[in-house]
């Protein structure tokens, strides 16, 4: 039984958002990269979690909005802003 209850409780956290508050108001996510299309010219999109909306998969930030990630599993957090950068054929929007 405990096998079983502990692979149920990997699957939720697995299939869970990866948005938190931080208990001030500010919504926090991972520090993950996604591609999130491919260019033409070969490079892709690559999008930071931080820049993208909160429960959303359709909207991108990059115009200096401000952004969160949590940096360690103690609770340090980065805060800065969305940003276009372009890093050979790709195009990063990251938290910078």
């Amino acid at each position: 039984m405990q096998f079983i209850s502990v692979i149920s409780a990997l699957s939720l956290v697995a299939g869970s958002h990866a948005w938190a508050s931080d208990g001030h108001g500010t919504w926090v996510a991972n520090n993950n990269w996604y591609t999130w299309r491919k260019l033409e010219g070969g490079g892709n999109l690559r999008v930071h979690e931080a820049c993208t909306i909160r429960n959303r998969n359709d909207m991108v930030y990059e115009n200096s909005e401000p952004c969160a990630y949590w940096t360690n599993a103690q609770g340090g957090m980065f805060k800065g802003h969305c940003t276009r950068r372009k890093s050979g054929k790709d195009i990063l929007v990251g938290c910078y």
